[in-house]
């Protein structure tokens, strides 16, 4: 633990151990506060991979990091997108799971599988006000939610998934012109 690193540089080096420094003290109060957080978080994520382990790892490790950060015990409810059917909202198991959430993440896939799970359960977390983050499809599905919802043009969709779409009307949002709609996966731009 001491080999390799300059202990002199940090302010209290000189009078106090490490075990007793400012560095490990900080450490203990994270650890403290993961073992004993303030309060509990419930958030949703509403995927189609939820059976798939570590589909959505990068997702969990990021909502850990941010409850750790505010203090809170996090608890994940999984639910699968097409579970959520819109024509009859109040009857699903999963839609009592959800309006019991405190946030809900959609995150990415490919397809149209899900998709509308994924904007019902984003129709319910708009007119909720429940937090919400979308990524990448989940943020796609959001667009096309208010398109649909908002704007009231009810055929909008994603051109990845529909091709009769009313171009700059119904295209909330567009397919790249150097996507291949064949090949799911690996296709992805920053």
């Amino acid at each position: 633990f001491r080999k390799g690193v300059d202990y002199s540089s940090l302010p209290d080096a000189a009078h106090t151990s490490i075990e007793e420094s400012d560095v490990i003290a900080g450490w203990r109060a994270l650890a403290d506060s993961v073992d004993g957080p303030e309060s509990e978080c419930t958030i949703a994520v509403v995927g189609k991979y939820i059976d798939q382990g570590d589909a959505y790892l990068s997702v969990v490790k990021a909502l850990t990091h941010a409850a750790i950060a505010t203090k809170q015990r996090l608890k994940i409810e999984w639910i699968e997108a097409s579970s959520l059917h819109d024509d009859d909202p109040a009857g699903s198991d999963s839609w009592e799971r959800l309006r019991k959430c405190d946030g809900v993440v959609v995150p990415g896939g490919f397809g149209a599988r899900g998709l509308d799970g994924k904007i019902a359960s984003i129709e319910y977390v708009r007119t909720s006000g429940t937090p919400f983050l979308g990524i990448c499809l989940g943020m796609q599905s959001a667009v096309i939610e208010y398109t649909r919802n908002v704007c009231g043009i009810e055929k909008a969709n994603s051109a990845e998934f529909e091709d009769d779409l009313t171009k700059d009307e119904e295209d909330a949002v567009i397919f790249m012109p150097e996507g291949d709609r064949e090949r799911l996966g690996g296709t992805m731009r920053l």
